[in-house]
């Protein structure tokens, strides 16, 4: 059983590390309700568990009901395949409706990352207006806050 996302209860009782505040329990049956990024976080892990690189969002969201847990949302299939399209670990597939996990991403965000530190080490050589300078640095420090956060998802994801 793949584990559980942080915070999110286990399909078999109890809860898995405190912190995530993205999971509760279904309130019809008990079962675990996912949000946000505990649902990418138990999808990709069940991907995983399961042994295979890609597959149909319909297939990938029955897959996740089927070990137990709920989407939260109107819409729960359509939460879900929202919420899988923004996991860093995640990328389109050969056919459509298709989802894979990206075995480059990690090596891609960790480039990425080192690109922005270096330019944000070289912004002051680069200009004295420290209008531009307070911009462009916040611009990359955003970025790279981004780029980190995805990067600590894939890492829970390898997990």
């Amino acid at each position: 059983s793949p584990p559980a996302a942080a915070g999110a209860p286990s399909p078999h009782g109890g809860t898995s590390a405190p912190g995530a505040p993205s999971a509760g329990a279904s309130p019809t049956d008990g079962r675990p309700l996912l949000r946000g990024p505990a649902i990418r976080e138990v999808a990709v892990a069940l991907l995983v568990a399961d042994g295979r690189d890609a597959l149909h969002y319909r297939a990938w969201f029955d897959l996740l009901t089927q070990a137990g847990y709920d989407v939260a949302g109107k819409d729960p299939l359509a939460v879900f395949l929202t919420q899988i399209t923004r996991s860093p670990a995640v990328r389109k597939g050969a056919r459509p409706g298709e989802y894979a996990l990206d075995k480059d991403a990690r090596a891609t965000h960790e480039t990425r990352l080192r690109a922005l530190n270096q330019q944000l080490a070289a912004l002051p050589s680069q200009t004295t207006d420290l209008t531009e300078l307070r911009s462009r640095r916040a611009q990359l420090t955003a970025e790279i806050v981004k780029v980190e956060k995805a990067l600590e998802e894939l890492q829970k994801a390898a997990a």
